[in-house]
């Protein structure tokens, strides 16, 4: 940024008169300076310089609104801003949701130069009021601060009138949505007998329709991969056997305009490129359903019939949601209340808490991929045992050396 002010205000005295000076630089870096009567109207009037000449910039550079510079930002992100890597298209996608339904509603049609701190007090208060969760409105907020401070980094505005305006989330609802997103071992066994059952179904409309879904299924359970990153697996990926499967990449959403190479890119974070085992009894599916595959020039290992990777929402309707209806159908008739609809990222989370209750905690950052197990702790660590042996056990370590 080359619009600023230049230190403090300073006294001068001419021929007996004294006056305060403050300098500051313009947006193209010229050093020039105002007078005044006191301090504080000096550094008042430089700073309304600065405004006036970084609101005529922005103009200039068609920022007239809060949501045309919101456009450029999203435009600079999705090919990397000042030389960082790009962003991901379902990244993209999510930044242009929470625009579209929550930030430029309130602050688009507003200059950027008229969006003070009182207005982003009022913004933060409107999304509390109105998103379906302190999370939602705390994502909104925090682009719409991004996006400010990038305005800031562009001298499109002096300053970030979003510095210091927070939304602090409930601690009590974060620990209750910990245990909430998990499924029970009775939920998964229910999944993983109904799943098997379709697989081997009498049924050749059924089994043939769950002869690649069941592969994936068995994937997401027993490997704790996203469903993006499943999805992008390619043959080569696998070690020999499948004893082992090596995560490199990720496949995001089918959207419109998007194009297959706009799909597929790297994992989520460095540490989510990583190599699993998977269980023996896995494989025996795995490579019946090599011998069953399509072939396709990249070796996809879930592709659809044109080649390409299979889609979120087409696993989330064709296979998911039938099989949890065939499940509660089940449960229903069995008198059990049915499961609640975890989502395919249920699996994953079960893969990680059936780790951390057995201890392996380090072992279940590692295959989840997460980026510490600082991360894993925060968000399993209520998993942890807490059964009396386990108990009886930390109390005798706890009392070693001691003497009463």
């Amino acid at each position: 940024m080359k619009a600023r002010l230049s230190g403090d205000p300073r006294i001068e005295i001419v021929n007996g008169n004294s006056y305060w000076v403050q300098a500051y630089y313009t947006p193209s870096g010229k050093r020039t300076r105002v007078t005044a009567k006191s301090a504080r109207a000096a550094k008042q009037l430089a700073k309304e310089r600065l405004a006036t000449e970084l609101r005529d910039k922005a103009i200039a550079h068609g920022y007239t609104t809060f949501e045309k510079f919101a456009a450029k930002y999203i435009s600079n992100s999705s090919v990397g801003r000042d030389g960082d890597t790009a962003l991901g298209s379902s990244t993209i996608d999510g930044y242009e949701s929470y625009l579209r339904c929550w930030i430029n509603p309130q602050l688009g049609p507003i200059s950027l130069c008229d969006i003070d701190k009182a207005r982003m007090r009022e913004f933060r208060n409107y999304l509390i009021a109105n998103c379906p969760s302190r999370s939602t409105a705390k994502h909104a907020l925090n682009l719409a601060k991004a996006i400010l401070g990038y305005a800031v980094l562009l001298d499109a505005v002096f300053s970030n009138p979003a510095q210091g305006v927070k939304i602090k989330l409930d601690w009590s609802e974060q620990e209750d949505m910990k245990t909430i997103r998990i499924p029970s071992d009775q939920e998964i066994a229910d999944l993983d007998e109904m799943a098997r059952s379709l697989y081997r179904s009498d049924d050749i409309r059924i089994a043939r329709t769950y002869r690649r879904y069941y592969p994936l299924f068995l994937i997401l359970r027993m490997t704790g991969g996203r469903i993006s990153e499943c999805l992008g697996l390619q043959w080569s990926d696998f070690g020999v056997g499948f004893s082992a499967v090596t995560v490199k990449r990720k496949v995001d959403r089918v959207r419109k305009n998007k194009s297959l190479k706009e799909r597929v890119g790297k994992t989520k974070t460095r540490n989510a490129r990583r190599t699993i085992p998977i269980p023996q009894s896995v494989r025996p599916a795995l490579a019946e359903w090599r011998l069953a595959c399509p072939a396709t020039n990249e070796g996809w290992v879930f592709p659809t019939r044109t080649g390409q990777p299979l889609d979120y929402n087409n696993v989330k309707n064709k296979f998911w949601k039938p099989l949890l209806k065939r499940v509660n159908d089940q449960r229903r008739q069995q008198l059990k209340p049915p499961i609640t609809d975890h989502g395919l990222h249920g699996l994953r989370h079960f893969f990680v808490s059936v780790l951390v209750r057995a201890g392996r905690i380090k072992e279940a950052s590692v295959l989840a991929g997460h980026s510490s197990v600082a991360f894993t702790l925060d968000h399993y660590g209520h998993l942890i045992p807490g059964d009396q042996q386990t108990l009886d056990e930390v109390t005798k370590i706890v009392a070693q050396n001691l003497i009463v």
